[in-house]
Order: C-alpha cells, then structure tokens, then sequence
C-alpha cells in the first residue's frame, strides 16, 4: 500500500456495505406484588423481538420492528396534576419512534407516537431527497388509547386493536420557509376510524418579518361499543348534539393556527390565532381540548449592553389573550406583563411577571384571577447549575369550583463533582386554600433525583428515586447497563414502588414494598 498527499492506492477487494442493520433482542421479566398483606410473585416471562434498518442510500431509510419490547427504561416524571381537568402530556423515549421524529412536528401535536400504545410490528420510511423531506411510519397496536377532548376536560379510554398510518411530506422553499402536509389514518378493529388532513407552512417575508398557518381537517367514526366508555354514558358535546360515549356516531372536524411574528436585535411582536371545532379529534395526536377560539399577543424590546459590569441584556415584555367557546361564549382573557434579563455573573437568566386574568369555568364566572412569578435560571459552573419558579396568586381550585390562593414552587439542581458522575434533582410543589374561608383545599409535592455513574466507557449504573406526596408513595428504578456500542447493550435494572400500609401483625403505619419488577435485556446490533 502506498500513500501521497492524501490519496490511499494498493487496497483491493473493499465492498461498500449494504447499510443493513439487525437487531434482535430478548428480554426477562418478573413482577410481584403485595395483595393485602400477602407477597405474590408472578413466573419469569421471556420475549423475543426484532428490528431491522436498511439504508437504501444516502437519502432514503426503511426501518421495521416486529413485537418490539417498548418497556421503558426509565419511568416518566411524575407531573403533578391536582388542579388540571386536561390530559397529560409525556415526551416520547421509545428509540423507534424518536429517531426522525422531527419529520412530524406541526405546530398542533397532530402526531403523538405515544397514541401508538403496544405496538405489535411497525414500519418506518424515510427520505431527504434535495430540498424535500417525506416519512411514512405505519403501527399495529394491540391496545388501543383514546384522549378525548372536550371544552374544559379530557376523558381517557382503552380500546382494542388498532392500525395507525402516518405520513409527512415537507418541501423547502428557500431563506428559511417551508410547506408541508400531513395525513394520519386510525382504524379500529371492529368499525371506527379517525382521519386527519392538514396543511401548514412557515413563509419568511423579509429577515425579520415571517407568517407560520396551518389548517386541519378530520373525519371520526367511533367504534359502537359504550362498554369502552362506561363512564361517559348519558354526556353530551357540542350543544347536545353528539353522546361522548362510543355508540358509533360519526362527524367531522376542523382545526386552524396563524400567526404573524416579527424579531429584530432589539423588536420582536407575534400576533396569533388558534381555533378548534367541538368535534376536532385527533386520534394520532395529542389535542386535551377543543370547542375553542383563541387570540392572543405578545411583545419586547430587549435592550443589549457590549460592555456593562452586570447585564448582558435586559427586556421588557408583555402580552394578551381572549378565548371564546366556538359559539362564541367568552371564556378567559388575560393580560400580563413582566421583564427579562441575562447577568453576566454565573450565566444568569432572570424573569419577573406579572398576570391578571377573568375566566368562566364550570358554569361560574371568576374575576380577579392573578399570579406573581420569578423565573431564574444560574449555570455558575460545571460542578453546580440549577434554577428555581416561584408563584403566588388567586387561580380557580377546578376541583372544588371556588377561587384558591394558590403558591407554588419548582426547584432544580444538577450537581456534578466529578466528569463520570451526574445527580438532577427537582422538587415541585403546589398549595391552595379558599381564598375567601382560608380552607385547605390542596397541598402537596413530588421530588425526584437521577444518579448516574459512568464507571468505564462501556459499565454504567443509574438510581432514579423518586416521591409522590399526593399519593404518599414513593419508587426506586436502579438500572445497570454495559453498553458495547450505542445500540448493543445489556440492561439488568428493577422498579419497585412503596406506599404505606398497615401491617396486619401490630396496626403500625410503616412503608412498605407494594409493587416490583425485575427485567434484564440483551440487544445486539448486526451490521452487514
């Protein structure tokens, strides 16, 4: 072999790879559990899936995956949601899914993969030819999830097996804008089906100047099976028209966003409009509520310093909004303003505001709905970063009907002494009493800390503990992983749940361990 400026000569026999990639993986579990006071301990169970990627070449992927195990490694946060009516919204870690996934973003979260609960095979294409961006993904779910939207809630149901088809096309136009459209397709087994249709885009009009829209259509059939949605039986929407539970009906449904922005080094403004129909359903996606239509502003001027010993940049802001039911109904505005500013000490973020709102909810009208809050965020070093929200004001107890005083607390630290060791740790925390009789009405927090040790390149452990004060629980997910590459991996971790109970033997309160489950899992990346 001989070598010059650059240029390898002497190598013969080198095929280019095929770009194919296998990956089969089994996994083992065994769960227990605590029946009253009686320990149950379920048999070992083993699964088998597979995955398969093939490059077809420098622009176009086709992916697939049979009985994948979609088991998460890690559990989602815990979201506190004692004073919220709408469903809650989890960020997606499946690897299938995530990889690409910025294909499918709109601005309405008109796909959500986690709609795509227990997926028996899925399929994936994807292509980037020149200036266009194309995916297709199609799912087989054996248990179906339903996030039904309404005006002030979200109802949940669970379904049987369902097929999902997916597909996004994206051109760019050049200097920043862009067109797209989107077509999501829900059949359930058994009758029922839910369409969806949309176009959006982002058009730069100048450097600073830009509009973003888009516009959604959708057509639902419901299964006819109310056993689905028992409790829902005998509830209406959109003025009594149609029942919420699952006897069949059909209807259709219309969504729209547009939105006017303008930024500059100094000016930025965006003028947005969002409206949702009463029968907007969004099967493939994640939509908490409709029966909307909403206008809301925002503003600022951010003053930057070249040469100032304490500020970088300070900034004013402030904002507006008006909701209406889609008959037109008011039902919420709000006025708010605050100021912004980046210290150069320690990389500090700081934010104060300020917000008075009116809203109608549940047949009620609230006046003199306001809220104080301080955002701060401080990266002073590598070893400590971390931040804190702080809040006080008068909101709507939902629960209860009545105006709360409410404060509320969120605090987060990242806490790193050395290169291989990592510890995030957040506390969040929330109370409201009547503010008229000073009754409590709720209280509680959750704290959560993630412990990570990487002891080689390959050998890395993980402790997730986290504490659930609403329902007095807590969990413990420790994971060991030995990593060869990034998809060739051993995983042996457990997660075990607590709460108190109390022990038969002597009445004394005490935690005890009431869930577990141990799982260990072997992938192996073949590249051929």
């Amino acid at each position: 072999m001989f070598c010059q400026w650059g240029t390898v000569t002497g190598i013969r026999g080198v095929r280019p790879g095929k770009g194919i990639e296998i990956m089969p993986s089994q996994i083992f579990t065994q769960a227990g559990g605590r029946d009253g006071g009686d320990w149950n301990n379920d048999p070992v169970l083993g699964d088998f899936s597979i995955g398969a990627k093939a490059n077809l070449s420098s622009s176009f992927t086709v992916e697939g995956t049979y009985n994948p195990d979609f088991s998460q490694i890690e559990a989602d946060a815990a979201q506190i949601d004692v004073n919220s009516t709408f469903a809650l919204f989890f960020p997606e870690r499946r690897p299938f899914f995530q990889e690409g996934s910025d294909m499918f973003r709109t601005f309405f979260n008109a796909v959500y993969t986690r709609s795509i609960n227990d997926p028996i095979f899925a399929t994936k294409i994807t292509g980037r030819p020149n200036g266009t961006s194309f995916a297709l993904l199609t799912a087989r779910d054996e248990h179906t999830p339903f996030t039904l939207p309404f005006q002030e809630n979200s109802s949940f149901a669970l379904g049987g097996k369902s097929t999902s088809n997916i597909l996004r096309v994206r051109q760019s136009l050049g200097e920043g804008s862009q067109i797209g459209i989107l077509a999501t397709d829900r059949r359930i087994d058994g009758g029922g089906h839910n369409t969806l249709a949309s176009i959006d885009g982002r058009i730069r009009l100048t450097q600073q100047l830009q509009v973003e829209f888009q516009a959604i259509g959708t057509d639902t059939e419901e299964p006819d099976d109310i056993s689905i949605t028992g409790d829902m039986d005998g509830d209406t929407f959109d003025g009594g028209k149609h029942t919420r539970a699952f006897d069949g009906e059909s209807f259709k449904g219309r969504a729209g966003y547009g939105s006017l922005e303008y930024n500059d080094r100094r000016w930025s403004f965006d003028l947005d409009y969002w409206e949702y129909s009463p029968t907007l359903r969004v099967d493939n996606g994640f939509q908490p509520n409709n029966d909307r239509r909403q206008v809301s502003g925002f503003s600022a001027y951010t003053h930057r310093y070249d040469d100032h010993p304490v500020f970088s940049w300070w900034s004013p802001r402030w904002g507006w909004g008006r909701v209406w039911s889609w008959d037109g109904q008011r039902k919420d505005e709000w006025l708010w303003g605050g100021v912004a500013m980046s210290l150069n000490w320690a990389q500090t973020f700081v934010e104060l505001s300020h917000m008075e709102s009116n809203e109608s909810y549940g047949g009620t009208q609230f006046n003199g709905i306001d809220s104080w809050d301080i955002h701060c965020n401080l990266n002073p070093s590598d070893l400590l970063n971390g931040g804190f929200n702080l809040r006080t004001g008068h909101r709507i107890a939902r629960g209860d009907l009545v105006m709360g005083k409410e404060h509320g607390a969120n605090v987060w630290m990242n806490f790193k002494p050395i290169d291989r060791f990592l510890c995030s740790t957040s506390w969040n925390w929330i109370e409201s009493e009547n503010a008229y009789t000073g009754e409590s009405l709720f209280r509680g927090y959750i704290l959560r800390s993630h412990w990570s040790l990487q002891f080689t390149r390959e050998l890395s452990a993980r402790l997730v503990i986290q504490y659930n004060d609403f329902s007095e629980s807590w969990d413990a997910d420790p994971l060991i992983t030995y990593r060869i590459n990034p998809f060739s991996t051993f995983y042996f971790g457990s997660t075990r749940d607590y709460a108190v109970i109390d022990p038969e033997n002597d009445g004394i309160e005490s935690w005890r361990l009431i869930d577990r489950q141990y799982f260990m899992k072997l992938q192996y990346l073949f590249q051929l």
